[in-house]
């Protein structure tokens, strides 16, 4: 069984204090060391709770296979859209098991 390590992605993160900061970082370093090490990382979209997986390549093993998956590539082309459209995408995704190029 694998541990799940959930991160919750949104387009505005609001951070008030340093205390929250060197928080953000340390969860952020071990994302990056559990990503390095197991090759996928279970997020979750902010707005609609959508979850997918962040994935090295397509070829990984995921817990749920039923869940998008989008490598790091493919994320980039997220950059430009709105949240709604991020998870509209992610959600057409999942229903049709397609891939973004």
């Amino acid at each position: 069984m694998y541990h799940s390590t959930m991160i919750t992605t949104q387009a505005h993160t609001m951070i008030s204090s340093n205390e929250s900061v060197n928080s953000l970082k340390q969860d952020l370093k071990k994302s990056a060391k559990v990503f390095a090490k197991r090759g996928w990382l279970l997020m979750e979209t902010a707005l609609k709770k959508q979850r997918w997986y962040l994935v090295k390549n397509k070829m990984l093993k995921v817990p749920d296979n039923s869940l998008p998956k989008v490598t790091p590539q493919e994320l980039e082309l997220f950059r430009d859209l709105e949240p709604d459209e991020r998870d509209l995408l992610l959600y057409a995704l999942g229903i049709f098991k397609g891939s973004l190029t």
